[in-house]
């Protein structure tokens, strides 16, 4: 009884073995169906992200404690470290900042 139950139970394993086999063989060689898909076509290129533009107005305070904004082109803008920055001129008078004189 023990070598029928043991030739069994080996031939389950086989059995097994076998048939995981199979199915392993069968997935790996299935053609995948593109037909349902979208297409996409190759050169289609996704559009780069809006970025806000970079702040070039300098606002800084001077020795005597003012608020004032540098704007490009203007004599000390390359100087100034800007401790702070505006998009606008608009929003630096808003912030109480006032022209640089130069």
């Amino acid at each position: 009884m023990k070598i029928i139950v043991k030739v069994l139970t080996y031939a389950g394993l086989i059995a097994s073995g076998f048939l995981m086999g199979m199915v392993y063989s069968s997935a790996s060689t299935r053609k995948t169906d593109t037909s349902k898909s979208p297409s996409v076509p190759a050169t289609q290129e996704l559009a780069p992200t809006q970025q806000p533009p970079t702040p070039q107005i300098k606002g800084n305070r001077n020795g005597r404690g003012e608020l004032i904004y540098h704007v490009p082109g203007g004599q000390y803008y390359n100087r100034v470290k800007g401790q702070v920055f505006f998009q606008t001129e608009e929003e630096a008078q808003q912030a109480g900042y006032r022209k640089s004189q130069r």
